[in-house]
Protein backbone atom coordinates (compact mmCIF):
# COMPACT_ATOMS: atom_id res chain seq x y z
CA UNK A 1 0.00 0.00 0.00
CA UNK A 2 3.04 2.78 1.22
CA UNK A 3 4.66 1.61 -2.78
CA UNK A 4 1.16 2.59 -4.20
CA UNK A 5 0.68 6.30 -2.12
CA UNK A 6 4.28 7.08 -3.53
CA UNK A 7 3.44 6.17 -6.53
CA UNK A 8 0.80 8.64 -6.71
CA UNK A 9 2.63 11.50 -5.28
CA UNK A 10 4.45 13.51 -7.04
CA UNK A 11 8.32 13.65 -6.87
CA UNK A 12 8.89 15.93 -3.48
CA UNK A 13 5.36 15.31 -2.58
CA UNK A 14 4.30 14.81 1.10
CA UNK A 15 2.51 12.30 3.27
CA UNK A 16 1.21 12.42 6.70
CA UNK A 17 0.98 9.16 8.16
CA UNK A 18 -0.93 8.37 10.98
CA UNK A 19 -0.16 4.96 13.26
CA UNK A 20 -0.85 3.08 16.70
CA UNK A 21 2.17 3.06 17.81
CA UNK A 22 3.09 -0.61 19.81
CA UNK A 23 4.75 -3.71 18.74
CA UNK A 24 4.98 -3.76 14.67
CA UNK A 25 2.85 -6.37 13.23
CA UNK A 26 0.52 -7.32 16.49
CA UNK A 27 -3.65 -6.95 15.13
CA UNK A 28 -6.27 -5.43 17.83
CA UNK A 29 -9.56 -5.02 17.05
CA UNK A 30 -10.75 -1.39 16.28
CA UNK A 31 -14.39 0.13 16.09
CA UNK A 32 -14.02 0.52 11.85
CA UNK A 33 -11.68 -2.65 11.17
CA UNK A 34 -8.72 -4.96 12.91
CA UNK A 35 -5.90 -2.80 13.60
CA UNK A 36 -2.01 -2.82 13.56
CA UNK A 37 0.19 -1.68 15.88
CA UNK A 38 3.57 0.00 14.40
CA UNK A 39 6.53 1.41 15.79
CA UNK A 40 8.83 4.39 14.11
CA UNK A 41 11.21 2.43 13.27
CA UNK A 42 9.24 0.00 11.31
CA UNK A 43 7.33 2.66 10.00
CA UNK A 44 11.06 4.45 8.62
CA UNK A 45 11.74 0.96 7.17
CA UNK A 46 8.77 0.27 5.20
CA UNK A 47 8.50 4.09 4.28
CA UNK A 48 12.04 3.54 3.03
CA UNK A 49 11.31 0.87 0.67
CA UNK A 50 8.35 2.51 -0.74
CA UNK A 51 10.80 5.62 -1.59
CA UNK A 52 9.90 7.81 0.28
CA UNK A 53 12.24 9.66 3.41
CA UNK A 54 10.82 10.00 6.93
CA UNK A 55 11.08 13.85 7.63
CA UNK A 56 9.74 13.81 11.27
CA UNK A 57 7.89 11.72 14.05
CA UNK A 58 5.70 13.12 16.08
CA UNK A 59 4.10 10.37 19.58
CA UNK A 60 1.46 11.46 21.32
CA UNK A 61 -0.08 9.34 24.17
CA UNK A 62 -3.01 10.65 26.48
CA UNK A 63 -4.45 7.99 29.49
CA UNK A 64 -6.77 5.87 28.44
CA UNK A 65 -6.26 6.46 24.44
CA UNK A 66 -4.01 4.08 22.26
CA UNK A 67 -0.54 5.62 21.76
CA UNK A 68 -0.23 7.24 18.08
CA UNK A 69 2.59 8.09 16.00
CA UNK A 70 2.32 10.58 12.92
CA UNK A 71 4.96 10.43 10.78
CA UNK A 72 5.84 13.09 8.01
CA UNK A 73 7.28 11.81 4.78
CA UNK A 74 8.54 12.66 1.06
CA UNK A 75 8.35 10.89 -2.10
CA UNK A 76 12.17 11.17 -3.29
CA UNK A 77 13.16 12.78 -6.30
CA UNK A 78 14.74 10.77 -8.75
CA UNK A 79 15.77 8.24 -5.64
CA UNK A 80 17.76 11.46 -3.88
CA UNK A 81 17.08 12.30 -0.58
CA UNK A 82 16.03 16.11 0.47
CA UNK A 83 20.14 16.63 1.20
CA UNK A 84 21.02 15.36 -2.70
CA UNK A 85 22.36 12.16 -1.62
CA UNK A 86 21.49 8.93 -2.70
CA UNK A 87 19.66 6.88 0.09
CA UNK A 88 17.12 7.85 2.73
CA UNK A 89 17.54 11.22 4.78
CA UNK A 90 19.41 12.26 8.15
CA UNK A 91 16.36 14.12 9.17
CA UNK A 92 15.19 11.58 11.50
CA UNK A 93 18.44 9.44 12.20
CA UNK A 94 16.43 7.81 15.18
CA UNK A 95 14.24 6.15 12.36
CA UNK A 96 17.28 3.56 11.49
Amino acid sequence: MLAELARVLRPGGGLLLGLFEGTPGESFEHAVATAYWWDAEAAGAALDEAGLDVLGVERRTEPGARPHLAVEARRRVHGLSPQGEEGRATICPGLR
